[in-house]
């Protein structure tokens, strides 16, 4: 009855309506924010990871250790470079003073021998018959004095009429005693121009044909050094191992260079 009472009421039921429309309003209302809230916090959650990989890329001092780094890097590529070329450098330097040693020795005894003959009192001497010795005699005679030229050219500094006298010496007189020196003073000079091939070429053909040859422990040990430069250290070593042994000026150079290049600590 009162139920019944109430609905028949307008005003009552205005009042219900109102207060029902109210309560729902209210209700939509309070649950839309918790939804903008949520998307605003994931939007700008991805905003933050942006802005955070922009910073890191454009981070002054993020881009100044990335440099340091590569500085770095660099300057220990340099130096490693500048060792190279002081090691080389000083390779070139020494081949120098030694070839020049090399040549004033030979000249100093070239004139020794020299001031010897001309010592001699020539009225006693009898010229022999001409026979097949003393062809053979002039024969030696005319290579030694075109060994000599072709070496007096080296002397003067003139290398590339060495090269050309020194390899015409070796093809006028292929079975001369003067060949392998021929071959040794043109491994010289290619090794000081920094033709390792070359040079390699010309040692080896003295070490190899001409075991018995007053130049054949030089060349060794030339070889030796170009077997080295070019990176072959254990042909290197080998090589400077086979003459080693002695009190020779050359078997002391290679034990020198055994242990300045090949110690414990290398």
């Amino acid at each position: 009855m009162k139920t019944k009472i109430f609905l028949e009421c307008p005003s009552i039921k205005t009042r219900f309506i109102g207060l029902y429309v109210y309560l729902f309003s209210s209700l939509v209302i309070a649950a839309a924010p918790v939804e903008n809230i949520n998307s605003g916090l994931n939007s700008k959650s991805q905003l933050i990871h942006k802005f955070k990989s922009k910073d890191i890329n454009n981070d002054p001092h993020y881009q100044g250790q990335l440099l340091k780094e590569e500085v770095k890097a660099l300057r220990g590529l340099v130096e490693e470079i500048r060792n190279d070329i002081n090691q080389l450098t000083k390779q070139q330097r020494d081949n120098y003073l030694d070839l020049d040693y090399r040549l004033s020795n030979q000249t100093k005894n070239i004139r020794k021998k020299s001031g010897k003959n001309e010592n001699k009192d020539s009225s006693i001497l009898i010229a022999p018959k001409a026979d097949k010795n003393e062809i053979s005699l002039g024969s030696q005679k005319k290579e030694k004095e075109n060994y000599d030229k072709a070496y007096a050219t080296l002397k003067e500094g003139n290398i590339n009429l060495a090269i050309s006298n020194l390899k015409s010496h070796i093809s006028k007189y292929p079975g001369g005693s003067f060949v392998p020196n021929a071959y040794y003073w043109l491994g010289e000079i290619y090794l000081l121009q920094s033709q390792l091939n070359l040079a390699h070429e010309v040692f080896l053909k003295v070490h190899l044909d001409y075991p018995s040859h007053r130049k054949y422990l030089d060349s060794t040990f030339k070889l030796g050094q170009v077997y080295y430069m070019q990176g072959e250290k254990v042909k290197a070593k080998k090589i400077m191992d086979s003459i080693t042994v002695g009190g020779g000026n050359t078997a002391k150079l290679a034990r020198k260079f055994v242990s300045e290049n090949f110690s414990a600590s290398k």
